[in-house]
C-alpha cells in the first residue's frame, strides 16, 4: 500500500497558518502554492533518502510522518500543558514542557520499534491522516460559520458610531511589552520619567497605574480594538470596521495587523508551533524578522501622516517585547548567553536587553510624534 499519509502530513505544518487568518482570502494563492510545494518536495526528498538508508519504504514513510507530527506539534502540546495548574501555577514554560515533550517523542519512537507489520501500520496511517485532514477542514468551516452566524444574529448595540462634524486623525500605536514607569523603576532600575514628561508636553494623558486587560497578546489587542472583553460567542465589531463605516481611511501594520499574510509571516507562524520555538527567544532566531517588523511599522507611521484624512492608523510594534534585537541606538545585538543557557530564565530576564529596547523605541516614538504633529 502506498504511503499516502506522507502527502497529507506534509500539509500539517501549514495548517496553523490557515487557522491563524480571519479569512482564507488573507492568504494569497502564491503563498499557499509555495508553502505546499516546498513542504511536499522536502518531505518527498527526506522519504527517498531514508528509504535508501533503511531499505523499507513503509517504515521510512511512517518514520517521516511521525517526525513531521512531532516536530510541528510542540506549540499545541505547550498550549495543552499550560491548562494544567499545580497550586495555581501553570506549567507553560519551556523548562517544564520541553522535557515532557522529549519524553513523548521517546515513547513514540520506542513503540515504533516494536511494530512488527509496517505494511499494516502504513495502512492505518493512511486512514488516520485522511480522517485528520477531513476533521480539520470540517472543524475550520464549522467554527468560521458558527462565529459569523453568531455575530450576525446577536451583534453589539454599542457598535454604532456617528461621524463627528470635525473628524480627527486617529493614531493607535501599540508598544508590546512596554512596562509602566513604576514597574520599570522597581524591577529594572530604570527611570522613564523623561520620556513620560515629553509625552505629557505633547498633550498625552499618561495612566500611571494602568494594567492590561489580558496577559496575552492575541486576547489583549482584539479586546482593545473591539472595546469589549473577549466573551464566548459574539464578538463586537473591530474599531477599524466601525471607522470605515463613517468614511475613515484605515491603515494597519504590525504583528497583529489584519492584512494579507506575507510569506515571512507564514513561516513565523509555522516555526512558532515547532520544536524550534524552544530555542527561538533565547537565541534571537527571529531577530531579522523582528527588526524588519518594528522598522516597517515605524516608517509606516511617518509615511501615512501626509495621507488623506480622516484616517485611523493602527500599528502593533513588537518592541520592547523580546526578542531583544535593538541596542539603545538601534544597532544590532547578540543574545545574552548567560540568560540563553540558563534554563531557569526566560528572555524577560535579560534586563539590559529590555531596557535598551525601551530606550530605542522611546527615541523612535518621539520622532514619529514630531512628524505627526
Amino acid at each position: 500500500m502506498r504511503p499516502l499519509h506522507l502527502m497529507l502530513f506534509a500539509l500539517y505544518p501549514i495548517l496553523p497558518v490557515i487557522g491563524y487568518v480571519n479569512n482564507i482570502s488573507e492568504l494569497t494563492i502564491y503563498i499557499v502554492i509555495k508553502m505546499v510545494l516546498v513542504s511536499e518536495i522536502a518531505v518527498g526528498a527526506m522519504y527517498l533518502l531514508l528509504k535508501v538508508g533503511i531499505k523499507d519504504s513503509c517504515k521510512s514513510a511512517i518514520a517521516i510522518s511521525l517526525s513531521i507530527l512531532l516536530f510541528f506539534s510542540y506549540g499545541y502540546f505547550k498550549e495543552i500543558i499550560s491548562l494544567v495548574a499545580i497550586n495555581g501555577y501553570t506549567l507553560n514554560r519551556n523548562i517544564y514542557t520541553a522535557p515532557l515533550y522529549l519524553g513523548l517523542i521517546t515513547m513514540v519512537y520506542t513503540l515504533m520499534k516494536h511494530v512488527k507489520n509496517y505494511q499494516k501500520a502504513n495502512g492505518v496511517m493512511n486512514v488516520f491522516s485522511a480522517i485528520f485532514m477531513v476533521s480539520f477542514m470540517v472543524n475550520y468551516a464549522i467554527c468560521k460559520t458558527h462565529n459569523n452566524a453568531i455575530n450576525a444574529e446577536k451583534g453589539i448595540e454599542n457598535n454604532i458610531i456617528q461621524k463627528p462634524e470635525k473628524p480627527y486623525d486617529i493614531y493607535h500605536i501599540i508598544l508590546d511589552g512596554y512596562g509602566r514607569n513604576d514597574v520599570l523603576k522597581k524591577y529594572y532600575g530604570y527611570d522613564n520619567s523623561v520620556f513620560i514628561k515629553k509625552l505629557r508636553e505633547y498633550g498625552f494623558f499618561v495612566a500611571e497605574r494602568s494594567t492590561a486587560n489580558y496577559n496575552i497578546t492575541n486576547k489583549s489587542i482584539p479586546s482593545t480594538k473591539r472595546m469589549s472583553y473577549c466573551a464566548d460567542g459574539a464578538q463586537s465589531k473591530d474599531v477599524s470596521d466601525l471607522l470605515k463605516e463613517v468614511h475613515y481611511v484605515v491603515y494597519e501594520q504590525g504583528a497583529n495587523a489584519r492584512n494579507n499574510v506575507k510569506l515571512r509571516e507564514a513561516v513565523f507562524i509555522i516555526i512558532r508551533n515547532s520544536v524550534i520555538d524552544v530555542f527561538s527567544a533565547r537565541f534571537n532566531i527571529y531577530s531579522l524578522m523582528a527588526r524588519d517588523q518594528v522598522i516597517k511599522s515605524i516608517e509606516m507611521l511617518k509615511d501615512v501622516s501626509e495621507k488623506e484624512s480622516p484616517k485611523y492608523v493602527c500599528t502593533h510594534i513588537l518592541c520592547p517585547h523580546p526578542p531583544y534585537v535593538f541596542g539603545a541606538n538601534g544597532e544590532g545585538t547578540s543574545p545574552d548567553l548567560s540568560v540563553a543557557f540558563n534554563m531557569y530564565n526566560t528572555s524577560w530576564d535579560d534586563r539590559k536587553g529590555y531596557i535598551n529596547q525601551i530606550r530605542y523605541i522611546n527615541s523612535r516614538v518621539e520622532n514619529v510624534i514630531e512628524t505627526i504633529f
